[in-house]
């Protein structure tokens, strides 16, 4: 039974319950998923403020659940961890997920929402707050937010604090077509003022108990050195790769437990094959803004290494360095930077920042990177434990290479290596992640066994440990969702062509065959060509990337690698009564094809 089909009435919240007397107090809701690269720094950084911690993990492969019994084991009366089993659909979906997301009601279990619902049913306290596991808090301004909401008591606001908050107020709807120099004066007064409106807030938050969203800063660590983002409006940011420097927009805030302030699925068809299903808490009361409270360590995860990395290269305009983003006021980063914000959001960006720029603890990043690098190298001697990884992985690579069963005897040479020694450079050249995964596991007190383990993963990701000499009996060939198309030409004749010279070549030869004729093309033979009715024709979908142009293994294999399994899944599902090349034209593909064709014993021809 699918995690999907299980019966999961335990994790079925019964919203009506959420309403009742509860003890004050603040409880931080942090729900996980292979979260475990800040997840120590994370709640290291917001514990102190909070009464109370619940955790929830789902689906986790990493050290996650580790870290947070650690943690618990550290604070035993604050953290309560909880492991989520349901299926849960991404925020991501194609066409096909979203309508099945549309049919599901929108209290499942298996929305985020429902997710975070249940989250919510664990908690204690009066007050919560959702926290992300990429979040490093400003501990002591998180704690003040967190102090107030603990306190209960009638307090005078004064004049100056009611000023604050009414300039802030007018400061967000000056839309910046006004300079006038009254305009700018008020501006001017509105930040210079701004201590007066967070003494102002907390004194609500007292009294009234107000809703207060909180903001922080986007960060990338790049060679030692930190970043922040300058936006763009000009590169398409629906994955929002080139970010603004700023983070949180008015959907991270306290509030009071109860059946109304819960989290529903909020669908978005935004483009075909593109679409999102978020969690948002609809409600009517009103939203006060906090400030920058912390860093957002998203750009650092290791997941997203390669797409900051690519966008660094693309655009290093459009980064800039801390040292340099905090020396800057707002009006020279616009001016200067061409900082880019949403519309929206920049009234209060731009009043955040010029008002808590200097007092932002810029220093928490370096010191929070020390104190975790000092933490490991005393921990334990990491030398040791390469040494152990570099033995266990050369064996494990050599076992891997047995069992996909790799055909020597073709010697499909990339710059004088075996095919074979092309897998295991391939391999080692992506090892070293692999490496301080297994060193932190191993510090983390876990076995060799389980250590190895995201070794393991990283091989079956390209299905070469999956790969058994008898393929037929691990894999269901009727599955392939390349079966429904090419089942209509079982048993043809395959002519594999890779450029249009071959194709005029092999036109006579198609004349007057009685049995089925399919063209495998590299190249996109055009309509117009005249072809006999027994003879179809498909390209094959990779034919725009061209194998084999310079002598880079690292290059090189993914591409050999694709063609095989093309290749051989093509050959598995036709079973064709004959394979059929030029015997003018050599090539490395063309090799590839005729070897797994004379390994399923498939009759071979040369026009």
């Amino acid at each position: 039974m699918s995690s999907k089909q299980q019966d999961y009435t335990e994790y079925t919240v019964d919203l009506s319950q959420l309403t009742k007397e509860r003890p004050l107090g603040v409880t931080g809701i942090l729900r996980c998923q292979n979260s475990a690269d800040f997840l120590d720094a994370c709640i290291e950084s917001c514990i102190e403020g909070l009464d109370e911690l619940i955790a929830v993990y789902h689906n986790c492969t990493d050290e996650t659940a580790n870290i947070l019994k650690r943690k618990q084991s550290k604070y035993p009366n604050k953290i309560k961890i909880f492991e989520y089993h349901p299926y849960i659909y991404p925020i991501d979906l194609a066409d096909e997920q979203f309508q099945e997301i549309m049919n599901l009601p929108k209290d499942s279990i298996h929305l985020l929402s429902g997710y975070t619902n249940y989250a919510i049913s664990k908690v204690t306290y009066r007050y919560a707050i959702k926290i992300d596991s990429d979040q490093l808090f400003f501990s002591e301004s998180f704690k003040k937010y967190c102090d107030a909401y603990r306190t209960e008591q009638k307090v005078r606001i004064n004049p100056l604090e009611q000023l604050a908050y009414k300039l802030y107020i007018s400061y967000l709807h000056n839309p910046k077509k006004d300079k006038s120099p009254k305009r700018k004066w008020q501006d001017w007064l509105a930040i210079k003022m701004a201590p007066f409106y967070f003494s102002y807030l907390k004194k609500r938050i007292k009294q009234d108990k107000i809703l207060v969203s909180l903001s922080g800063i986007n960060v990338l660590q790049k060679n030692g050195e930190w970043l922040t983002f300058l936006g763009d409006e000009k590169i398409d940011t629906t994955y929002r790769d080139i970010l603004c420097p700023f983070n949180g927009v008015r959907d991270l805030f306290f509030f009071e437990v109860s059946e109304e302030m819960t989290y529903q699925a909020c669908y978005l068809p935004k483009a075909p094959g593109y679409n999102q299903v978020l969690e948002v808490m609809f409600h009517n009361k009103k939203l006060f803004d906090g400030g920058l409270i912390w860093f957002h360590l998203r750009p650092c995860l290791q997941k997203h290494t390669e797409t900051y990395q690519y966008w660094y290269e693309k655009a290093e305009d459009r980064f800039i360095s801390l040292e340099k983003f905090k020396k800057c006021n707002y009006s020279k980063l616009k001016r200067r930077k061409n900082l880019f914000i949403c519309s929206r959001f920049e009234p209060m960006f731009s009043y955040f920042y010029s008002a808590q720029r200097h007092s932002i603890p810029w220093r928490t990043l370096v010191n929070w990177r020390q104190e975790e690098s000092q933490e490991k190298m005393s921990s334990l001697d990491l030398g040791k434990y390469k040494i152990e990884f570099d033995t266990i992985i050369q064996e494990y690579i050599r076992t891997a290479i047995q069992e996909y069963e790799v055909r020597d005897t073709l010697r499909l040479m990339l710059g004088n290596h075996s095919i074979k020694n092309a897998l295991f450079v391939y391999i080692l050249s992506f090892i070293s992640k692999e490496q301080m995964d297994y060193v932190r596991s191993r510090i983390a007190g876990k076995s060799i066994e389980e250590s190895i383990r995201n070794i393991s993963n990283f091989l079956n990701h390209f299905e070469w440990i999956e790969k058994k000499r008898n393929t037929t009996n691990n894999f269901n060939i009727d599955s392939h969702p390349w079966t429904r198309l090419l089942s209509p030409y079982k048993r043809c004749c395959l002519v594999y062509l890779t450029d249009e010279k071959e194709l005029a070549h092999v036109s006579t030869f198609l004349q007057g065959k009685e049995i089925p004729i399919l063209l495998l093309s590299e190249y996109e033979i055009p309509d117009d060509t005249e072809l006999s009715e027994t003879v179809t024709a498909a390209q094959v979908e990779f034919s725009e990337q061209k194998v084999f142009e310079n002598d880079s293994i690292e290059q090189n294999f993914p591409r050999l690698f694709l063609y095989a399994n093309t290749f051989e899944t093509i050959l598995r599902i036709l079973s064709p009564s004959k394979v059929v090349c030029l015997a003018s034209s050599k090539t490395y593909q063309k090799e590839l094809l005729l070897g797994f064709a004379k390994d399923s014993n498939i009759k071979i021809e040369f026009w």
